[in-house]
């Protein structure tokens, strides 16, 4: 047996930006059938590299199957277009094969039964299994599970309890009951033809209006009980173990509880509802309304690009559901998804996404960037006139600083004639105490030759006869009074 894997030239994917593999050969679909006309076909989804899923000729994807398609682990990506909604237009029109992204070619002689496969690698190795879609022996077609290894047997093996606790729960559902085989490692179940309830609910959204009554019944008849089978909600070790910690909830529940009746796992078929699907299970309680929700929230992000409400919790409120108990069913469907995959095998294929990027999302990041570069213009004018401003300051300062420079000059050349001052006048201070120490001596001898009474005239005297040398003072009586007369002699 060979196996031939190559990209179409003419996939999807490349219409829509993506850039195509160097060095590799592409083959479109009508290339591919003339080069391998006696080949299996398969086409991988969303590509060969990182298949999740195979299709077939035989089983071909329906409108509206494919989702998160445009991912992408090799390199960024540019869409030009809405790829899933793309896909669904292709696959209304049959045309699914001609646009797939890649093929797969089955060589030599062998006859493989499987027309549809999809694997679940991400989860815990005791919840790894494979769902296949293909024709038995004896003409029937079948759906099978199948643990990917010895670890998931017991979980393969669960799924007749899980029927014997559901079969008469809901007298309004019809449970297809599993037929275990390869030792307990596959449930086999028939295969139905039919109209999934979620295909059924989406025909009747109308100008992107919510079709509330049409979902409300749904609900009513896929998550009925009979009263036997209804309790009252109590947080147990178990549910903690799956759901986590979790606020106080009025709430009632089930003795056993399918949260995967999902409108998608319902098929309507000769008149009654099939559950097509009942891989979780649980029989302690757990709260009705978040099975509720989580029914609506699946149904929500299938179908949102055709209704106009803006959010989940806008599409929840018709169903009593508040925000306030979303962040709790959140919280709850975060830890279920850990207790399925592990802490790090639900961001396992994360780690290496890279990221894809819509026309609208660069529209919006190009009009983000423009107003960028005003705002960058805007403050590098902001700051140039910060700039200029500053250099005014330095200017200022550099001047004050030169004036305070100057001023120390000054101030030091002033300190230091202060200092030559200041010892000449200690100098004169010195001088002028000696001669106030001989004025105060002669002073005392004076007033010894001279007493008091006497000093007063003799003073006189000495002022009349005190003149300078070669003078003569002398008393002239005139007409006018009595006047010095000072001669030379």
């Amino acid at each position: 047996m060979i196996i031939a894997a190559f990209d179409n030239r003419l996939g999807m994917r490349y219409w829509n930006g993506a850039s195509r593999p160097g060095g590799e050969a592409m083959l479109s679909f009508n290339e591919m059938k003339l080069a391998f006309p006696d080949g299996q076909v398969y086409y991988p989804v969303p590509d060969y590299r990182m298949a999740v899923s195979l299709y077939s000729d035989r089983c071909l994807p329906k409108k509206g199957e494919l989702t998160n398609v445009a991912v992408s682990y090799d390199a960024p990506r540019y869409l030009f277009s809405d790829e899933e909604a793309a896909f669904d237009a292709v696959c209304g029109e049959g045309r699914f094969a001609e646009f797939a992204n890649s093929y797969l070619v089955i060589l030599g002689d062998v006859s493989l039964t499987d027309e549809y496969v999809k694997y679940n690698r991400t989860r815990k190795p005791r919840f790894q299994l494979k769902t296949s879609i293909g024709t038995g022996a004896d003409g029937k077609k079948y759906v099978r599970k199948s643990a990917l290894s010895e670890a998931g047997r017991d979980h393969i093996q669960s799924f007749e309890k899980k029927y014997s606790l559901l079969k008469d729960m809901n007298p309004r559902l019809k449970i297809l009951e599993p037929e275990l085989m390869d030792g307990g490692m596959t449930a086999s179940f028939p295969f139905l033809t039919g109209e999934t309830m979620d295909e059924r609910l989406a025909r009747q959204i109308a100008d992107g209006e919510i079709p509330a009554e049409a979902l409300q019944k749904a609900i009513d008849e896929v998550l009925y009980a009979e009263l036997a089978h209804t309790v009252t909600f109590e947080v147990t070790p178990a549910f903690t173990e799956v759901f986590g910690e979790i606020p106080p909830l009025s709430d009632h529940a089930y003795t056993a509880s399918n949260i995967d009746a999902l409108f998608e796992n319902m098929m309507v078929c000769g008149g009654d509802i099939y559950c097509l699907d009942y891989e979780w299970v649980f029989e302690f309680p757990v709260p009705a309304h978040y099975v509720q929700y989580r029914n609506l929230s699946y149904f929500y992000r299938k179908y949102k690009g055709l209704l106009t409400c803006g959010s989940l919790e806008e599409f929840l409120k018709p169903f009593g559901i508040t925000a306030e108990m979303v962040s709790v069913y959140d919280s709850m469907e975060a830890h279920f998804q850990s207790y399925v995959h592990g802490a790090e095998g639900n961001d396992l294929l994360e780690r290496y996404r890279q990221p894809v990027k819509t026309l609208e999302e660069l529209a919006a990041q190009d009009q983000e960037l423009s107003r960028a570069k005003d705002r960058i213009l805007q403050l590098q004018a902001e700051v140039e006139e910060k700039n200029l401003n500053i250099r005014k300051i330095n200017e200022v300062q550099r001047l004050t600083n030169n004036h305070v420079t100057n001023l120390e000059v000054m101030i030091g050349d002033l300190r230091y004639e202060i200092g030559e001052m200041a010892k000449t006048i200690d100098y004169l201070n010195r001088h002028e105490a000696i001669l106030f120490k001989i004025k105060r001596k002669l002073g005392g001898v004076v007033n010894k030759v001279f007493p008091k009474d006497e000093k007063a005239e003799n003073l006189k005297i000495l002022q009349e006869y005190a003149a300078a040398p070669g003078e003569v003072s002398e008393v002239i009586h005139h007409g006018g009074g009595k006047k010095s007369d000072s001669r030379g002699f």
